[in-house]
This record gives structure tokens, C-alpha cells and sequence, in this order.
């Protein structure tokens, strides 16, 4: 992405991140200093450029039901932020809530031909993991190891350079709806930009409203937006459970103006 006259220094990454939801859509401009001092398990220093908000427009409970007004709104959102931070994006990451997000849980095995498991064993192993989420034509959006089995015995967190003849993995997957997420893609690339990656509105909310000691006590975490519900569950510190419920403050905010008669802004 091009860096303007703004507050990005050349040795920083920049990121775009983009949030569609029902009421409003929000984009940011995010700076990564890989160069920062830091331990292994702390994450990667980030700091806001800047900011764009828009009033949503053609969006219903997460879902595109207008392109061309949901492209205008994107599009102002996208230019606000870019100007706030002095960088021109060429990609975003973006959160998705569309498409009945749900969580499975299931195993995937795969038999450790060397006698010793490597990284192509654990490779294989995930291959045949997204394939069996991806079926039905759900697509794809997280997936996670919540613990490794070798030859039976639990409890294994890395299991690269162990003794053994057949790995198996717990995994915990996201997955959504197919049309609903390429008519997304598809408003992405209307604005002229690439994606770089789509995100779990759920996991997104979680990382950002809890701790890292609260998820590894194990915490749920509840975001009511306008037009869906979402939930995100932790356990022992890993991403264990997601879900979407199409209600939100706006279904409430309609029924107290029905009840009693009242316009929507005073409801």
C-alpha cells in the first residue's frame, strides 16, 4: 500500500481492517513495528492511524440485500481512514457475521509413515481437516487445534520430533454459508481492494473485549450489535465455540417503538 504524508513510518507494516455490520461500518488503518523489542509470546505492537465510520446502507442482519448502497457506504468509510492516517489501501481484512456462522468440533488422523510425526505429517492432517469443514458447501473461515493424540494418549501440545504410528488432532472449525461470503468478496473488490484474510465477527469481538487471562480461565463473550448476536466461548485460553443469532438491539429498539407508539429515534 502507497504511504502518504501521514503519520506511518517507512519501517512499519500497515494493515487495513474493516468491519460490516448492520448499523455501521467501520475501517481502520492499523501499524505493525515488527523492528519493536519483544518477547516470543507477546504479540505484535500495533497502533491506529486512523479511523472511518459510515451509517450502513443495504445490510440486513449482516447480510447484503442493497450493493450499490452498501458499496457508497463502504467506500466513504474506506476514504476516511485513509485520509486520517495518510496511506492508500490496497487490501483490508474484514470480519465476517454473514452466512449462519456456526462452530464444529471433529477429528482428523493421519498415520505417521517415518515412525516419527513432522510437520508434513501435521500438514496432511489439517489438509484433511479443512476439507471435511468445507463440506456441504459451507466455506472456511477458522480453524483451530484444541489438543494433538498420539496413538491414543492426550494431552499433547506439540507433537513434532515424538514416537508414535497414528496422529490425531482435535480441531474446532468456523464455518458460513458459501453465497453469503462471496457476495461480500464481491463488495470488496467493487471498492477496488483486495482481501487479505476474513475474520470471525465472534473471535474478533472476544480478542478485543477480554483478556488473556480471562480467556485462559475461560470466558464467554456476548456482543449485541444492531442486527445479529454474537457469541464467542474460550477454554483454557484457546477459541473453543462460536455462534450468530440474526437479533440484536435494533429488533428491540422496533418492538419498544410498536409497544408504544413512539418514533424509532425515541425508541
Amino acid at each position: 500500500m502507497k504511504i502518504g504524508a501521514g503519520t506511518a513510518n517507512r519501517n512499519e507494516q500497515i494493515f487495513g481492517v474493516l468491519d460490516i455490520g448492520t448499523s455501521k461500518i467501520a475501517a481502520a488503518v492499523v501499524a505493525a513495528d515488527p523492528g519493536l523489542p519483544r518477547t516470543a509470546a507477546e504479540p505484535l505492537p500495533m497502533r491506529v492511524l486512523g479511523l472511518g465510520l459510515q451509517r450502513a446502507k443495504g445490510l440486513k442482519a449482516g447480510v447484503l440485500t442493497d450493493l450499490d448502497q452498501a458499496e457508497q457506504a463502504v467506500r466513504a468509510a474506506i476514504a476516511q481512514a485513509e485520509q486520517a492516517a495518510g496511506v492508500a489501501l490496497d487490501s483490508v481484512s474484514v470480519s465476517v457475521s454473514c452466512g449462519r456462522l456456526k462452530s464444529a468440533h471433529f477429528a482428523a488422523n493421519a498415520e505417521v509413515d517415518a515412525g516419527v510425526v513432522t510437520q508434513a505429517d501435521i500438514d496432511r492432517m489439517m489438509q484433511g481437516g479443512r476439507a471435511y469443514a468445507e463440506r456441504d458447501g459451507r466455506m472456511l473461515i477458522h480453524m483451530n487445534r484444541l489438543g494433538f493424540r498420539l496413538d491414543g494418549a492426550d494431552g499433547i501440545r506439540d507433537p513434532r520430533g515424538l514416537a508414535g504410528h497414528r496422529l490425531s488432532a482435535h480441531l474446532h472449525a468456523v464455518t458460513a454459508d458459501e453465497p453469503p461470503l462471496r457476495n461480500l468478496l464481491l463488495l470488496i473488490e467493487r471498492c477496488y481492494l483486495g482481501c487479505d484474510g476474513l475474520v470471525a465477527t465472534p473471535y474478533a469481538s472476544a480478542l478485543a473485549a477480554t483478556t488473556e487471562e480471562e480467556r485462559a480461565l475461560g470466558v464467554t463473550c456476548i456482543d449485541i450489535g444492531a442486527g445479529t448476536t454474537s457469541l464467542a466461548l474460550f477454554v483454557d485460553g484457546v477459541f473453543a465455540g462460536a455462534d450468530v443469532i440474526p437479533v440484536g438491539s435494533q429488533h428491540i429498539t422496533y418492538d419498544i417503538a410498536r409497544a408504544l407508539r413512539t418514533p424509532i429515534s425515541e425508541a
